[in-house]
């Protein structure tokens, strides 16, 4: 009973000096782990935050402005509310993040310095990044419920981005960089939400991945250029504005919308190389190029109309038919080219045409215009009044349809501008200097009364 007793004591001793030793050994594993922790490579742990309180001055490197020194490249940096100076950084550096509350306050970045965040930016709602003529480059995801501005600098997100809420995006004559054409290519989508503004002005936009713009946000382009190399989605009725902006198409892209919303443009340019499928119906204002080694497809259910000069038609596909560039062949009559093989019995109807000015007032009805095709796709308009040197004029054209029984675009419209400018077409083989080489018309057209 003793031998018993004592081997059942000895056993419960052992297991719990095994079990002392296991919460020893933790301990001791723990400790350690927490000692390589803070003095390894993840040291950064202690004295990760530090908050901006401005209670000395505006100088991002005076240690009396942070509650927990100047940030380094292993800073998690938060600008939320605090009662005196705003920051203002005036020479380069890297933080690990930014976090902007709202606090009806500016961070300001100077002109030669650059911060490089290495994870994500964030900004309250109330709270603003002024970029001025400074740099800044975002390395993570972000979503911005804030204010960015950028005068004549610089930033760049390498990472998707999202503006959000009540968010404004304003650029003067900055740039905008999401992604990085590389090499190597770094793609980063950007989707505008509602509630949300952006506004380029004279800025420059270069998305190196898909671009979202969804109903309830407005985004103005002004007189900015804007570099698209990624799919384009018009969703939800987005309040899109391209103004007199330039739109540059590069890569492989499809132009989509999820509520049936016609696609707007000013002056687009299909860029060399790229393959542009549309699946929206497609206005441009003023003027479109394709280039030489592009492609532009409209698909089948939907139409293009471009208001001015259509170059490099050859290379756009549209099943329903457009117009591609009107020719005054006189000061009272001008010549229609389209791109598609039209039923006379449409073209010729002088009801399908009425000519405008610019301020949407009728400058001729056109019922005595004796609409005439002369040719498959071309047809001869003569005007009751003289065109006006350098005034422009509209025609407007409905029910028109080509020989395939696909009818043009309503109220399609098209500008007649005399101008000094003539374009030669290649109409066949031969000498550079023959006449019967060219034609001012079209590829197919009448020969022309000179060469180039």
């Amino acid at each position: 009973m003793l031998d018993c007793c004592y081997l059942n004591m000895s056993r419960t001793a052992y297991a719990g000096k095994r079990a002392a030793g296991r919460v020893f050994y933790s301990g001791v594993l723990l400790t350690l782990l927490g000692v390589l922790f803070v003095f390894g490579g993840n040291s950064r742990v202690l004295g990760q935050t530090t908050q901006w309180n401005g209670s000395v001055s505006s100088d991002w490197y005076d240690q009396g402005n942070w509650s927990n020194g100047v940030p380094d490249a292993n800073s998690e940096v938060y600008i939320t509310w605090y009662p005196g100076d705003d920051p203002v950084l005036e020479n380069s550096i890297t933080i690990r993040r930014l976090i902007i509350g709202s606090n009806d306050k500016t961070t300001t970045i100077s002109r030669d310095a650059t911060l490089t965040i290495e994870e994500d930016l964030a900004i309250g709602h109330t709270g603003e990044l002024d970029v001025a003529d400074g740099a800044v480059i975002v390395n993570q995801a972000s979503s911005i419920g804030g204010r960015i501005s950028v005068d004549d600098g610089t930033i760049t997100f390498l990472d998707d981005f999202t503006l959000t809420s009540s968010a404004i995006f304003t650029v003067q004559t900055g740039v905008v960089n999401f992604g990085d054409p590389g090499p190597p290519v770094i793609s980063a989508n950007f989707v505008q939400t509602s509630g949300t503004t952006f506004n380029l002005n004279q800025g420059t936009l270069n998305i190196y991945g898909q671009s979202e713009y969804t109903g309830g946000g407005a985004f103005h382009a002004g007189s900015g250029n804007i570099n698209l190399d990624g799919d384009i989605k018009f969703n939800g009725g987005s309040d899109i504005h391209f103004d007199t902006s330039t739109v540059n198409i590069s890569g492989s892209v499809e132009i989509t919308s999820n509520t049936n919303q016609d696609a707007h443009f000013y002056d687009l340019n299909i860029q060399d190389g790229a393959e542009v499928d549309s699946r929206v119906n497609v206005f441009v204002e003023n003027d479109m190029v394709v280039h030489e080694n592009a492609s532009y497809v409209q698909s089948d259910n939907t139409w293009l109309n471009v208001v001015g000069i259509v170059t490099g038609d050859s290379n756009i596909d549209s099943p329903r038919p457009y117009m591609v560039n009107i020719i005054i062949d006189s000061p009272t009559s001008i010549i229609i080219i389209f791109n598609r093989e039209m039923n006379p019995a449409t073209t010729e109807n002088p009801a399908n045409y009425r000519v405008e000015h610019a301020d949407g007032t009728e400058a001729d009805d056109l019922s005595g215009s004796n609409p005439t095709q002369i040719d498959t796709n071309l047809v001869s308009l003569q005007l009751d009044f003289s065109i006006d040197p350098g005034v422009s004029y509209y025609l407007i054209s409905n029910n028109l349809e080509s020989v395939t029984g696909r009818a043009i675009s309503n109220n399609h419209i098209k500008r007649i501008l005399k101008s000094d400018l003539q374009i030669f077409y290649s109409r066949q083989n031969g000498l550079w200097n023959s006449t019967s080489s060219w034609s001012t018309i079209s590829h197919t057209g009448p020969e022309a009364s000179r060469v180039p």
